[in-house]
């Protein structure tokens, strides 16, 4: 009787950790593709934090080409740090925001939303699509269906920061009065998008 030469794989302890945490994602994430677009979820709105969410335009002279503007970009992590006050800074019993004149905007900006008063109004609101966001995204996280009312508000309070807005605060008569929406509001509102996406998909659909 001929002995086994197979010889048993041995592991270090710190490939072993990696073998096993490498194993365990592979495992939570298969066969379930909401864990796996929510997981593509976290991912988009964790960069959109690092992203330019705005190009604000600190002084607007028409005629001037656009290179010549002087033109500001917040980082997403602003607005999550200072986006939940909008709604009380209040001037002059009017929302924060304002639908900019499109004459105020510089050839060569543009946005996916042309300006309007509602959706700057909705805008001054966008900051609590986060905390919807999150609970859709625990929701599935959980194996559960996500609540399609809370994935649709969330997705109505992100839309309207895709259209040029006023900042009524730093308005200075005219001043600072284009906000334009910049790669990073885009990559945020698609992370809000894809677990709304999965709470409206028909029951059917899902696993």
């Amino acid at each position: 009787m001929r002995a086994c030469c197979c010889r048993p794989i041995k592991l270090e302890p710190e490939s072993f950790l990696l073998h096993r945490v490498d194993v365990g994602i592979g495992h939570y994430f298969k066969g379930d593709w909401r864990r796996s677009l929510v997981a593509a979820s976290l991912m988009l709105w964790v960069l959109s934090l690092f992203l330019p969410a705005y190009t604000t335009v600190l002084e607007y002279s028409d005629g001037v080409p656009l290179i010549e503007q002087q033109l500001d970009k917040t980082p997403g992590f602003i607005w999550l740090l200072i986006g939940w006050a909008a709604p009380l800074q209040i001037i002059d019993w009017s929302p924060v925001f304002a639908a900019p004149d499109p004459g105020w905007i510089p050839v060569g900006l543009s946005a996916f939303l042309p300006p309007t008063e509602a959706g700057a109004l909705l805008a001054g609101f966008a900051w609590y699509a986060n905390p919807l966001w999150a609970w859709s995204v625990y929701r599935i996280l959980q194996g559960s269906r996500p609540a399609w009312l809370v994935a649709v508000v969330s997705l109505i309070l992100a839309i309207p920061t895709l259209q040029p807005l006023q900042d009524r605060i730093f308005d200075d008569h005219g001043v600072n009065s284009a906000m334009m929406p910049a790669i990073g509001a885009y990559i945020w509102v698609l992370a809000i998008t894809i677990p709304a996406g999965v709470a409206l998909l028909p029951s059917k659909r899902l696993p």
